[in-house]
């Protein structure tokens, strides 16, 4: 009955979140539709190019770290261009509502049908939620150096050793261990079989900033060809569109966070960018440009998969 229940409200619910998102953009738009009219839509090709190097950078990255959070979870090594490839395949999944099949993608493509998939499962979830939260590390980190932070300095430095504090006992494995196994016993799956090192995490949550570093830095090249904020707001924009990224993720219903993420830039901008049509192509261009370099980084995998031999089923480290 419960089952029954969720298939018949899961879809009508899906679409009204949807639709309220797509109305609440048409009401900004209509609200400033002649200035985004009057607005010189020109494309600044070298910083366009600059950007979108820095954002597949990010994803490279992003891609690449699999492959050692993986060993750390169930103790089975893949290989770097194995680890991108599935993670650039798993990503397009993000664009099917409910966010769930990148994550299940991922798993099946790396556990190919051995028996580690349990702990490839949970490899894959702690990924993903270790990167929304080292998105929003890095903004607390860097909103102490912004200029609207600096008039209230000790609190920013409070809230961001309190974070920190907290990040460091979390990720450690005497904590974070327990924390894992108790969710799995809920779950009714098994164990962890391979106890992550603690060194290993803090380097990925390390690794998974400096994606969001990257993606920041894209952004505000982005946003210094069409505005007059400069290099000395990298933190802010950074920091901006760090949280922006991680709130357009956790918005299940939302298709890679579409429509969700330009609404909190739209938002986040204001009070640092007076044009509303300028604030509008920021937010769209950099929804573009990260689309295009995710189409690229699919093209990329799709290339390693018809170049490369087949590799041979991960096999258990030593």
């Amino acid at each position: 009955m419960q089952n029954e229940r969720k298939r018949r409200w899961g879809g009508p619910i899906k679409a009204l979140a949807l639709a309220l998102v797509v109305f609440f953009w048409f009401i900004y738009l209509r609200e400033n539709w002649r200035e985004i009219r009057d607005l010189q839509w020109s494309i600044e090709w070298p910083a366009t190019a600059k950007a979108a190097v820095l954002f597949l950078s990010g994803y490279l990255l992003l891609g690449v770290l699999w492959a050692p959070l993986h060993y750390e979870f169930t103790g089975v090594r893949l290989g770097v261009l194995q680890a991108f490839r599935i993670s650039a395949l798993a990503w397009m999944g993000r664009y099917i509502p409910g966010k769930v099949w990148a994550l299940l993608g991922k798993v099946t493509m790396t556990s190919g049908g051995q028996p580690h998939v349990i702990q490839t499962g949970v490899a894959a979830t702690v990924e993903t939620l270790w990167f929304e939260a080292s998105g929003i590390l890095l903004a607390v980190i860097l909103f102490p150096f912004t200029g609207p932070i600096q008039a209230l300095p000790i609190g920013s430095w409070l809230l961001l050793i309190v974070f920190l504090a907290g990040a460091l006992i979390v990720v450690h494995p005497a904590v974070f261990c327990p924390l894992v196994n108790q969710l799995l016993k809920w779950l009714r799956r098994p164990p962890l079989g391979h106890r992550p090192r603690y060194g290993a995490l803090l380097l990925f949550t390390v690794g998974y900033m400096g994606t969001f570093l990257l993606w920041g830095t894209a952004f505000t090249v982005l946003a210094r060809s069409v505005t007059t904020l400069g290099l000395s707001d990298l933190p802010l924009m950074t920091a901006i569109f760090s949280v922006c990224w991680v709130i357009g993720f956790l918005t299940f219903l939302a298709p890679a966070g579409l429509g969700v993420r330009e609404s909190a830039l739209a938002l986040a901008l204001q009070p640092f960018v007076p044009s509303q049509g300028t604030v509008i192509m920021l937010a769209v261009g950099s929804r573009l440009l990260t689309t295009l370099v995710e189409m690229l980084c699919l093209l990329l995998a799709l290339a390693i998969t018809y170049l490369t031999p087949k590799p041979n089923p991960p096999t258990p480290a030593a």
